[in-house]
């Protein structure tokens, strides 16, 4: 007797993230709490779960998503679920162990694939060996207070990497030492050897704190939506007197680099 399946029914989560380090690119999912909302409604409020076999926190069900969740087909034929108006809710990451600065962002519901999130070092979190490290602070430049929620842009060998500052102005950067090491003096080398080894980069920070938006309640106090951080506009550093797009800092092999940077935001 030969038996065919009458009816499939497909599931799958409306929303899913996958989040990394903006740093080194490894994923990160432990001790991370990610929620979602409709704008303003408490009531929606809805908690991540992590995967079993991954690093991927995915909400199950969501308000209003239950066409979208479930679908059937008859026979062999593939699974296609309805399509329905995109709905608009935030999300909000946060990490319990305080490695990485939380995050807010709107998004549109469902999303048919795992949502990339790039997390930012806390300036508290340790440092991971093998890395070289840029940090320090962002003021600015008319009165000394700290900028909040600026990106400071640090370029090495040819590529730039972002750091995002916490609401004090403070930030944290990890970056890869380049593979090829620059010559060292003499012949033969003299000094300290790889200890003298160094690089170096270009600093640009983008400030505009006018341009931040906080989302309404049910948002947890903290950060500004991502998107706003993200479309800040080029801010002057000043240096010895005169404003300039970008400034050059030396990088030394295996000594952080700190950087007091005195900005004038947009």
């Amino acid at each position: 007797m030969t038996t065919a399946a009458l009816e499939t029914t497909g599931y799958r989560a409306p929303l899913a993230l996958q989040c990394s380090d903006a740093s080194t690119g490894e994923a990160v999912a432990d001790g991370l709490q990610a929620m979602t909302w409709r704008p303003g409604d408490a009531t929606t409020v809805r908690t991540a779960r992590r995967s079993a076999i991954s690093a991927t926190l995915s909400f199950a069900t969501l308000p209003g998503q239950r066409v979208q969740e479930f679908a059937k087909v008859v026979g062999d034929g593939p699974v296609t679920y309805p399509a329905t108006p995109p709905t608009p809710f935030l999300v909000s990451v946060v990490d319990t162990q305080r490695r990485y600065l939380p995050q807010l962002f709107h998004i549109s519901v469902p999303q048919a694939a795992p949502v990339a999130v790039r997390l930012y070092a806390d300036a508290a979190r340790p440092r991971p060996a093998g890395w070289g490290t840029v940090h320090g602070e962002v003021h600015r430049n008319s009165d000394g207070s700290p900028v909040g929620w600026a990106l400071v842009d640090v370029t090495l060998n040819g590529g730039t990497r972002t750091a995002l500052c916490d609401e004090l102005g403070r930030f944290l950067l990890f970056l890869p030492y380049p593979e090829s090491l620059p010559a060292l003096a003499g012949d033969p080398p003299l000094g300290n050897g790889i200890a003298d080894v160094t690089w170096q980069t270009t600093v640009a920070v983008r400030s505009q704190p006018g341009a931040l938006t906080w989302p309404a309640a049910p948002a947890p106090s903290g950060p500004p939506d991502q998107a706003s951080i993200n479309g800040q506009a080029a801010a002057p550093l000043v240096d010895g007197g005169g404003q300039h797009a970008t400034l050059g800092a030396t990088l030394t092999f295996g000594v952080p680099l700190l950087l007091r940077l005195s900005a004038v935001p947009s």
